[in-house]
């Protein structure tokens, strides 16, 4: 990221009026496991900042490696086609309804919740059959030299092994593009099925009156 962000900013700030890009919180939904475990799909929707579009964007993630089994399916309400973000809502999920079909995944499984909301926005533990883990966020700087005004951050969840092993399930080593500008990550809520390991995380970044919220997850095994 280059200095010249910094110039395009405060730009920005001069030009867009004050409703522009203002502060959000997207919502979200875990839709469940596929019968399986090997597959996962959840939701994150809301109203764009500035714009006020209505979107949902729906995700279908390997559990195992913790790709995207599919690209992102996005409906975003451009042309004021439907009334409110629940109209948007049901019509990409009937986009996505093919690749649930495809990946069987069952809304209704949730499979195991292992916490929800921590105290400790960056470690907590969780029990699964007799075993103790516990899941470790750690927050790194990404800021470059020539970067003036962003004072960006990337993170490594780690798992930790009853046996006191630990295993990375991400570690970033770049910024997708996905993430605008994040300053924090928190602990959101974790899931578990036949040793599948579906954990929430949200980041909040930097907007132009205040923060944005937005969830995401990261998936691994317990073996």
């Amino acid at each position: 990221m280059k200095s010249r962000l910094s110039v395009f900013i405060v730009l920005m700030l001069f030009i867009l009026p004050q409703t522009g890009f203002a502060a959000g919180k997207s919502q979200y939904v875990f839709y469940g496991f596929s019968s399986d475990a090997k597959y996962c799909a959840f939701e994150t929707y809301g109203y764009y900042d500035g714009s006020g579009f209505p979107y949902s964007n729906i995700y279908i993630v390997d559990t195992i490696k913790n790709v995207y089994a599919v690209s992102p399916i996005i409906l975003c309400d451009r042309e004021e086609k439907y009334r409110d973000v629940n109209q948007v809502r049901a019509a990409n999920m009937k986009i996505a309804s093919t690749y649930f079909k495809k990946y069987k995944i069952e809304k209704k499984d949730l499979g195991k919740s292992i916490f929800i909301h921590p105290k400790d926005k960056h470690l907590t533990s969780f029990k699964v059959g007799s075993k103790n883990y516990k899941l470790k966020l750690i927050e790194k700087n990404f800021d470059i030299k020539d970067t003036t005004f962003v004072k960006e951050k990337i993170f490594e969840l780690q798992l930790i092994k009853p046996n006191g092993q630990v295993k990375s399930l991400q570690k970033d080593t770049r910024l997708p593009k996905s993430r605008r500008f994040p300053f924090t990550y928190n602990l959101l809520t974790g899931y578990v099925k036949d040793s599948k390991l579906v954990v929430f995380i949200e980041h909040e970044g930097y907007g132009f009156e205040g923060s944005d919220f937005t969830q995401m997850v990261v998936t691994g095994t317990l073996d």
